[in-house]
This record gives structure tokens, C-alpha cells and sequence, in this order.
């Protein structure tokens, strides 16, 4: 049930962008898959045999493969196999291969934007209509395609790009664009083309076909939280006793809030505890206050990148335990700090309260306004807002970040999904209620297109312009518009929790005869859930496998 990687490592440069470009997202989506180095090895007739995908996704790695190779690989396609043909470089391919693939005639061209036509069940998760590209890219094009040919993506003429067809019982996609694509100088990973990656794995494979990417989980994170205390607000009613919480719950969703614990007033206390005991909400200490917006008094690391003195931390963390030990709740282990501001020194504090998951909008140790904070080398993409890794600086502190956005400044949050929605900052001149329901439902979205997961994220702040009634529109109207889409409310100390277990697992092989046999090691501490797809008269069916907590190596069996 493996997935075949060909790669060729005497080309030194298009082999290290494709391992970083392919391997890194197999590795996302919890693919079994197999490296072949046509530098040491060739495609046997036994592994194709029991693969159920072939990808060439390095540039001009066809040209290494003989007719003979071609001949037999398109002969297992045609048996069931599947083939993705990602490396972009069609006129390196061999005479033979264009003919027995039946590849229509290209042409050689560049492009700037690519679009995902609409219709296509490979396109089908895809929230951008269009994709601008950083810099022009190379590519192929087709200016006719026939009948057993149909196009998913288009370039900026409107000319296909990205084809897919059926050859026999087996499935092949062909994208004429080129393999550098997934390299950050021209579009990169979780940027708006991962989810038809994804689905063209889907859809060509063999089935049935598993993966151990992140379920479908939808959480909400509000940071800046001052309840009653609030200095901006100009709805009081809406942020006093914190009443959002209330609007957001009556809907399903399990915010984390991030508190300036200095504002919150008695009156706000008994809907914190109430929110907590009852699993409504999670509260993390953000900072003690902020009125200017300028982090004048946070808990874990100066707004100048400084660290506190141990002493200075020690007298924060005793103010905190006995500020949230008289609320009677313990602060979320998901660590929600004001600016992404998080010292080194803290860590430890942390650690001795097992508060060791992450939500950093910047790197540890590092001030946000430090262009190097926004630099993190995490899995799976060393992008910041998408990572599920444990930190370099402190192997027991987890990053679960799933937050689109264009600009991660503090004067043009395009992060929090309110920004320019409300009158806040005079961000708009009133509040656009729709507008403020499509940024929520796009920003869930692209979490989930991506397989991490969907984070509604704002400021309280915001919220504070609204009235409760306009609050409770908002949410009602997005949480109507996932309906048709798949997904899981949960909070976020469980989606990290999750997301750690996961990363600390690994499906070492499954096999499919009558039952699926699937054997894994490592440990985990949560029940697990892994992709099953399987092929159905009225198309692909989608449903879970639940693998339950474990030490060690284990096998599984289930009965398809």
C-alpha cells in the first residue's frame, strides 16, 4: 500500500528541491511512502506490484527512466496503479513515455497566476480563485486537449496546466507546471495548492488508500481578552461577563481565550469558571494588561526582546498561580502569549506547569517586531503560522500553529479574521457584518484545505465593537456555511494534544488482502484517527480508522 517516490540524486539541485518540495508534505499528510534513488536503484516489477501510487515529482527525472521501465510502469497503471507526473519537465520526457501515456502535445511557456478550475473533485477544497505566483514560473501548456484528457488547472491565458485521465482501471494527473512551484520563491506550501496536492493523491491511488493527516478539527483562539475591564470596547454589553463566550458555545465552539488578567473583574469571573468546569473555554494568561498596545506589561519576555530576571519571572508565575487557583481553574496547556512574546527564561516556569503547547505568532526568545522571530525552522513547511513541531530551542514545548494571513504585523493583522470589519482602529468606516463572515469562514478553511486545522482567530478588542446580537450573526452565519464542509469542533489544548501524539507515531506498513493490516510504534496518548479512502460506485468515500492509545509497536486489523 506504499506510495513510490522517484527521485535521481546526481542532480544534486533539482533533487534537493524536490525532497524539500514532495517528501515534506508526504510527511504532512502521513503517507507511506518509499524513496527509489535512481542513482542506486531501479523500479522493480515487485514493488510496483504492491504500490499503490507512483509519483515523479523531481524535475527531468523521467529522461532516467528507460522504455522499458516506462513500458512496465504503464502497464501496473493500467492494472490499478496510480501515477502523478509532478516534475514539470515534459520535454526531457522519453519519446516512448509521450506516446504511451498518450500526453498531448505541449507547449513551452511561463506564467505568473494559476487557477483551479472549478467542478473538479481534485479542486473541490480549493479556497483561492486565483493564485498569483511570486515570480514568473516555467511551465507547460496545452492549447487542446482530447477527450480522455480533462484539465484542473489553468494558467493565466486560461490555457490547462494540470490534466488528468483514466488508462484502463488505473488513474494519472500531469501538471505542466513546473516542480520549483512548491519552493517559496515562487508559491510554496499551505499558500493555496496543497489541497489539490493532496486530493490528486486521493484520486489517483490505488484504494483502498490511508493517511494520518490532522483531522478536520475547528477551534477558536481570541487573544487581548480584558472582559469588563475592557479599555476599547465600545459594546460593553458584549465583552462584560465576557458574554461572547456564550454566543460562541451555543454553536458548539470551545474557544481559547488569551486574558490580560489584570482587567478581569469580579463580574467576569463566574462566567470564567463557569466556561471552564462545563469545557466551554480555555483561558491562557496573555499579559497582565496592555491599554496601549504595546505589551507595557507582559508575563513572559519584555516587548523589547529582553529577558526577565528569574526573580522577576518567579514573582510572575506565584501572581498567576493564585490568581487562577482563586478562580478555581488551571490555565489551558496550550500557551497563548501576548504578541507571541515568550522568553527562554519562562520556559522552565512552564514546563514545571505542564504548560508546554504553543500558539507563537513568532519564534521563542525573539521580540515580534524582530524580523528574525518570523524565521522558524518547524515541520512541516518552516513557516511560522502552519507548524506541528516540537520547538529547536526546548524539545518538550510543542508548536500547533494553524493561522492564514498575509501580513503578520501589529498595525495590519490580516490574521485575525475581524480586521477591517468593524470600526475598531477606524479599520472600516462600519461594521460589514458579511464581509467579517466570509474572512471567518475563509480563514477555517484554508486551516483545513491545508490538513492542519481550522482556527477562527480575532481580538477581543474587535469583538468590543459589535453588539452581542451582530457577534451572534457572524458566528451563526459561519458556522451555516461549514455545514457541507467535514469537520470536528474541539479545543485547542486537544487539537495540540493531538497533534503531539501524532507526530510522536508512525505507520510503519499496511497491508490490504481481505482485512487492512496496519502496524505502528511509538507512543500515543490519544485516540487517533487515519484517513480511509475507498473507491465506490458513486465515487470516493471518505471515513476514519480509530487507533486507540499505545506504547510501543502495535498492529491493528480491520475489517473493510
Amino acid at each position: 500500500m506504499k506510495t513510490l517516490v522517484i527521485f535521481n540524486s546526481t542532480e544534486p539541485i533539482p533533487y534537493r528541491r524536490a525532497t524539500r518540495g514532495i517528501l515534506n508534505i508526504l510527511e504532512h499528510l502521513g503517507i507511506l511512502y518509499q524513496q527509489i534513488d535512481l542513482a542506486w536503484s531501479r523500479i522493480s516489477e515487485e514493488e510496483l506490484t504492491t504500490a499503490h501510487l507512483v509519483i515523479l515529482g523531481q524535475e527531468g527525472v523521467a529522461k532516467n527512466l528507460s522504455d522499458e521501465e516506462f513500458l512496465t510502469l504503464t502497464r501496473h497503471v493500467s492494472q490499478g496503479l496510480g501515477l502523478l507526473l509532478l516534475d514539470g519537465f515534459l520535454s526531457g520526457y522519453p519519446e516512448v513515455a509521450i506516446r504511451i501515456l498518450e500526453i498531448p502535445a505541449f507547449e513551452d511557456t511561463r506564467t505568473t497566476s494559476v487557477f483551479p478550475v472549478r467542478g473538479d473533485w481534485l479542486t473541490e477544497t480549493s479556497t483561492a480563485e486565483e493564485l498569483t505566483l511570486k515570480k514568473s514560473l516555467s511551465c507547460h501548456s496545452w492549447t487542446s486537449i482530447p477527450s480522455n484528457w480533462s484539465c484542473f488547472l489553468q494558467d493565466e491565458k486560461n490555457r490547462p496546466v494540470g490534466l488528468k485521465r483514466v488508462l484502463g482501471r488505473g488513474r494519472i494527473v500531469l501538471t505542466g507546471l513546473s516542480a520549483g512551484i512548491w519552493q517559496e520563491e515562487y508559491l510554496g506550501h499551505a499558500a493555496g495548492l496543497d489541497g489539490v496536492f493532496w486530493r490528486s493523491l486521493i484520486w489517483a491511488s490505488r484504494k483502498p488508500f490511508l493517511a494520518r493527516a490532522m483531522p478536520p478539527f475547528v477551534t477558536v483562539r481570541i487573544d487581548d481578552a480584558s472582559g469588563s475591564g475592557s479599555p476599547v470596547a465600545r459594546e460593553k454589553e458584549t465583552v462584560r461577563g465576557l458574554k461572547y463566550i456564550n454566543v460562541l458555545n451555543r454553536f458548539g465552539l470551545v474557544p481559547n481565550i488569551g486574558l490580560f488578567v489584570d482587567d478581569i473583574k469580579q463580574e467576569d469571573i463566574e462566567t470564567i469558571k463557569a466556561a471552564y468546569h462545563q469545557g466551554g473555554a480555555e483561558f491562557s494568561p496573555h499579559a497582565f494588561r496592555d491599554p496601549k498596545n504595546t505589551n507595557e506589561f507582559p508575563i513572559y519576555m519584555k516587548h523589547t526582546g529582553e529577558e526577565f530576571s528569574l526573580e522577576i519571572l518567579q514573582q510572575h508565575f506565584e501572581k498567576l498561580d493564585n490568581l487562577f487557583s482563586s478562580w478555581s481553574i488551571k490555565p489551558s496547556r496550550t500557551v497563548n502569549a501576548h504578541f507571541g512574546e515568550l522568553g527562554l527564561a519562562s520556559l522552565p516556569f512552564l514546563k514545571q506547569r505542564q504548560q508546554c503547547y504553543l500558539m507563537n505568532v513568532c519564534r521563542v526568545g525573539k521580540a515580534f517586531a524582530d524580523p528574525a522571530s518570523h524565521q522558524w525552522e518547524l515541520k512541516p513547511y518552516h513557516k511560522v503560522n502552519y507548524a506541528l513541531d516540537f520547538i529547536p530551542e526546548d524539545k518538550d514545548f510543542f508548536q500547533a500553529m494553524s493561522l492564514p494571513g498575509l501580513d503578520f504585523s501589529a498595525g495590519k493583522p490580516d490574521f485575525d479574521f475581524l480586521f477591517g470589519c468593524t470600526t475598531f482602529w477606524q479599520e472600516n468606516f462600519r461594521t460589514d457584518l458579511q464581509k467579517a463572515v466570509r474572512r471567518g469562514v475563509l480563514q477555517i478553511k484554508q486551516g483545513l484545505e491545508n490538513l492542519f486545522f481550522g482556527c477562527l482567530m480575532t481580538h477581543e478588542q474587535r469583538i468590543g465593537f459589535l453588539t452581542l446580537q451582530e457577534w451572534e450573526t457572524i458566528i451563526k452565519s459561519i458556522m451555516q456555511e461549514l455545514k457541507p464542509v467535514p469537520h470536528i469542533l474541539k479545543s485547542y489544548d486537544t487539537i495540540s494534544a493531538y497533534a503531539e501524539s501524532r507526530y510522536r507515531t508512525t505507520l510503519v506498513n499496511a497491508q490490504h488482502n481481505h482485512d487492512l493490516t496496519l502496524w505502528l510504534k511509538g507512543e500515543s496518548k490519544v485516540t487517533q484517527l487515519v484517513y480511509l479512502f475507498q473507491e465506490e460506485s458513486s465515487g470516493i468515500r471518505q471515513r476514519f480508522l480509530e487507533i486507540p492509545p499505545f506504547s510501543g509497536s502495535v498492529v491493528f486489523k480491520f475489517r473493510l
